[in-house]
């Protein structure tokens, strides 16, 4: 999807990570991607990113390799607020409804039918979103809100960049398709 972006579990990727990496050095390189993702903006983590390269280049190719390939996708949530970060960092809202859903199927065993499963599976998402919604909310309506100014104001920004880089032919084509289209939009069809 256009504009969306993705998110990398954090747990996930310091797994990937501290699998390549001996028992010995284990809690220090823990500690180290711990500073990494404890970071609040993306600039802070980007200096602690180039820290841990440092430390790990030399010794440690293979987790570095990994490091650097999925670091773009594992800081995604730091460019939501600050009160996203715990929320979406993680993969772990996702996978307690999976084993929620796993838990209750398994105490039915055999279903008598394909649409009382469904039934099933789309009550408890039901109660989970419920859930999220008045006791746990998930995300409030205000930091939502505030996620949706920034991505239209940097919607604008990117808009007015995209003109102001375009060169004077360019922006002048552009201008008279546009009022091709709506010349030939208005144009009532003509007759066969």
């Amino acid at each position: 999807m256009q504009g969306a972006s993705w998110q990398r579990c954090k747990v996930h990727f310091y797994r990937n990570i501290l699998a390549h990496v001996p028992q010995s050095r284990k809690l220090e390189i823990a500690a180290a991607l711990r500073n990494v993702f404890g970071q609040v903006s993306m600039e802070a983590a980007q200096r602690a990113a180039g820290d841990f390269r440092t430390l790990c280049s030399k010794t440690l190719t293979k987790a570095t390799t990994i490091f650097d390939a999925g670091l773009a996708d594992a800081l995604a949530f730091l460019r939501f607020p600050i009160e996203h970060h715990r929320s979406i960092a993680a993969t772990n809202p996702i996978e307690h409804l999976n084993k929620e859903i796993r838990r209750r199927t398994r105490s039915i065993g055999i279903f008598p039918s394909r649409e009382s499963a469904l039934r099933l599976i789309t009550m408890i998402l039901i109660e989970q979103s419920e859930e999220w919604m008045v006791e746990r909310r998930y995300m409030s309506p205000e930091s939502l809100e505030l996620v949706l100014q920034e991505l239209n104001a940097n919607y604008r920004r990117n808009m007015v960049v995209e003109v102001t880089h375009d060169s004077g032919r360019s922006r002048s084509r552009a201008r008279a398709s546009t009022r091709a289209a709506s010349v030939t939009a208005t144009r009532s069809p003509s007759p066969k």
